[in-house]
């Protein structure tokens, strides 16, 4: 379906917004929905883990003191590490489940009930991120670091090439095999110490989950036990289906194709239920950005349709699906990156309170006048004692200070900063996303090469802007109450430094937290899975580093090589070049990676085989950029000799520093300075119209009589 038939399609599912609780806050994947009770009748308890290290585990019970429901603890366990919790999942049959949460490096089990069924100490080398429990295994991942254990024994060791941001199972012989979402743009199935397959998808990857509720279509074996959904920093949502002899794409959700182009964040979780309970799948999914979505599947082969969406306005953490007010209507639980645990109902407005509080969520109908007045009593009287709360501590802060001559200032470390700095392919262009549990005050943004700041939909922050010599200085301040703000820069390449963030909330006493980003040489520049066929690509110079002085060998192409590296000596594909520079120098795989990884983007931590090969596109120009390296040589192919100019730079400053003597060797093309020329030439010529079209549009509007001509020429109404 196209982009148009997509946009056309209309909201359909109502839900009703409740808040449930505030808890303290929380990581992802750290909230779940218990399995539904065997007793009819009974509702879903809620389990959720806080970055205090503790875990609770409430439900919402008919309030005894008046109408509606409120919320009541099954139980919570105290800190008892200073670690905070980073995943939580669950495994075993209803009734009998167990809670698995980890803290660091341990590994904690508890039932229902609240007691505790395990402990253990990984000893891993990394705090685990994502785990799952499958019977007597535990699938942990840390950011780089994959391990299995098979009752508390590890079995499976692996290190991923790029960090590892999510993790789920599958089904599979002769057990459940682990899908890994990595950066580097992979979706990896991974049993023991083994990648089996992986799958490219069109970002890195942010989410991943099994589809329990999923059609057989889109390529799948029916099985629906080996269909995962997966979400990218980008802000896709797709389907991948695992056939025991590979992993295959299925449909793609596009945020651009959807019309919502800039619109969308990154996918933080994503689930799938049937929660309008027709016998479909709907998809969950949870955004960086603050936006929930219900979609669609209605059968085999159709695309998902947008049925439901609601901006929070902060990330959302965790997502899924159960009945936890009413039995007789699913409903959408989330949580929130500060701590906020609420639902969006299914069930009919009427038998449900439009607006609730925290231990009074959800109503059974209608609220009396008289039990309307007790909850506002209520929560007056919890307000006034925060407030009370906060000005005992404001009173023992300025007692330290004092005694210590102002030595004690604001607690930057209770302060938690969650920031993301990516690359938005569609604007060519960084988004800046910048999160507190708190709400923001104010953003100052130093950085010491020139950038140009954009504006974002989502941003009604007042900028000021001050002279800062080559670089920029910049402070936002925060009209409305926010914990999130989202900016957006734009880079030049060949100016690369760094780009510094100093965020402070609005508490008492003032606090600062600051963060450091890498603007890079080629900063606009995209990883692609691989490079276009040679037939497509244009004509390119080349840039050649090789260890030692003797001359550029012109033998056979390697096997699995991303170009023909004879073509660019002789000029076979390329045709002849007119200009060639050497680098030679005894660097070593990791030195060369290094360099690399600090010129260009999207490029992995860590290598898989014995050479580095990848292709990237500039998002301003188009144009391509071809590298292959490994020790002691490497080749760069460009379209454009201002981009091997750049890299030649950046390889020259990174081996200077580490005393390394490189000698270059460029193949320069003439036919690639008209080629790139023709390319930007259109872009040139829109930029120079709208800078001739500005002073226009300022210009006073002329008035004139109803009916009269119009005085202006066509391009001035333009």
């Amino acid at each position: 379906p196209t982009a148009a038939s997509r946009a056309g399609a209309t909201m359909e599912l109502a839900l009703t917004r409740h808040d449930l609780l505030q808890v303290s806050t929380l990581s992802r994947g750290c909230m779940r929905l218990l399995p539904r009770p065997a007793k009819a009748g009974e509702l879903q308890k809620i389990a959720v883990g806080d970055d205090t290290g503790s875990l609770q585990v409430f439900g919402l019970v008919t309030s005894a003191k008046r109408s509606g429901m409120e919320v009541e603890r099954v139980f919570q366990t105290p800190s008892a590490s200073k670690a905070a919790i980073s995943r939580l999942e669950l495994s075993g049959e209803a009734g009998s489940e167990r809670i698995y949460y980890a803290a660091g490096t341990l590994v904690r089990g508890c039932n229902r009930k609240g007691k505790e069924v395990l402990k253990f100490a990984t000893d891993v080398t990394e705090p685990i991120r994502s785990m799952c429990v499958e019977g007597e295994t535990i699938h942990a991942a840390g950011e780089f670091v994959y391990n299995e254990f098979v009752a508390c024994k590890e079995s499976g060791f692996l290190m991923a090439n790029d960090r590892i941001n999510d993790m789920t199972l599958v089904a599979a012989a002769p057990q459940p095999a682990a899908v890994l979402a990595c950066q580097d743009r992979c979706l990896r199935v991974v049993r023991g110490s083994k990648v089996l397959f992986q799958l490219q998808v069109d970002g890195p990857a942010t989410a991943v989950a099994r589809c329990s509720r999923a059609p057989s279509g889109a390529g799948a074996s029916g099985d629906i036990d080996q269909q995962v959904l997966y979400g990218t920093e980008n802000g896709l949502v797709g389907l991948a289906v695992y056939d025991g002899a590979g992993l295959k794409g299925g449909w793609v959700i596009d945020p651009v194709d959807e019309g919502r182009r800039g619109k969308s964040g990154g996918v933080l979780c994503v689930r799938a239920a049937d929660l309008t309970k027709s016998g479909g799948c709907n998809i969950l999914v949870g955004r960086d950005d603050g936006l929930v979505e219900v979609w669609s599947l209605e059968g085999e082969g159709d695309a998902p349709q947008l049925v439901f969406e609601r901006n929070l306005h902060e990330s959302v953490v965790a997502i899924d699906c159960g009945a936890v007010s009413n039995t007789a209507f699913d409903e959408v639980v989330v949580a929130t990156y500060s701590g906020k645990i609420l639902s969006f109902s299914s069930a009919p407005s009427s038998s449900t309170s439009s607006a609730s509080a925290p231990g009074a969520a959800v109503g059974a109908g209608a609220h009396p006048a008289g039990a309307e007045a007790q909850q506002l009593e209520k929560l007056a009287a919890e307000i006034d004692a925060l407030q009370a709360k906060a000005e005992r501590e404001r009173a023992l802060h300025a007692r330290k200070a004092e005694a210590s001559n102002g030595a004690v200032g604001g607690s930057a470390a209770a302060v938690k900063l969650q920031d993301k700095w990516a690359l938005a392919s569609a604007d060519a262009c960084y988004t800046l996303s910048l999160e507190l549990a708190v709400p923001l005050e104010g953003v100052l943004l130093q950085s010491d090469v020139p950038v140009t700041l954009l504006e974002a939909d989502s941003n009604l922050a007042i900028v000021s802007r001050a002279p800062a010599g080559q670089g920029v200085l910049a402070a936002y301040r925060c009209q409305e109450v926010t914990n999130r703000l989202e900016l957006r820069v734009r880079t030049s390449e060949g100016r690369y430094g760094q780009l510094q963030a100093f965020v402070w909330p609005r508490i008492s006493p003032k606090a600062c937290v600051a963060a450091t980003y890498a603007i890079k040489p080629l900063s606009l520049h995209e990883r692609l899975h691989e490079p276009p066929p040679t037939a497509e690509r244009p004509v390119m110079s080349s840039l050649r580093c090789v260890r030692g002085r003797g001359r550029l060998s012109s033998g056979p192409k390697r096997a699995g090589a991303l170009w023909d590296t004879t073509a660019f000596l002789v000029g076979q594909s390329l045709r002849s070049p007119s200009l060639r520079r050497r680098i030679s120098g005894t660097f070593t795989l990791g030195e060369i990676h290094s360099w690399v990884s600090a010129c260009l983007p999207g490029v992995p931590a860590r290598l898989q085989g014995e050479r580095g090969e990848f292709a990237f596109r500039n998002l301003l120009v188009g144009t391509l950029l071809l590298c292959d390296y490994g020790p002691g040589d490497a080749a760069f192919a460009s379209d454009s000799l201002t981009t091997l100019a750049i890299a030649k730079e950046a390889l020259a400053k990174e081996a200077t520093a580490r005393k390394v003597q490189l000698k270059i060797a460029l193949d320069a093309n003439e036919e690639t300075v008209p080629a790139l020329l023709e390319r930007v030439d259109p872009l040139l010529r829109h930029q120079h119209s709208l800078h001739h079209k500005v002073p226009i549009s300022r210009a006073p509007r002329p008035r004139r009589p109803r009916g009269e001509a119009a005085s202006i020429s066509a391009a001035g109404r333009e």
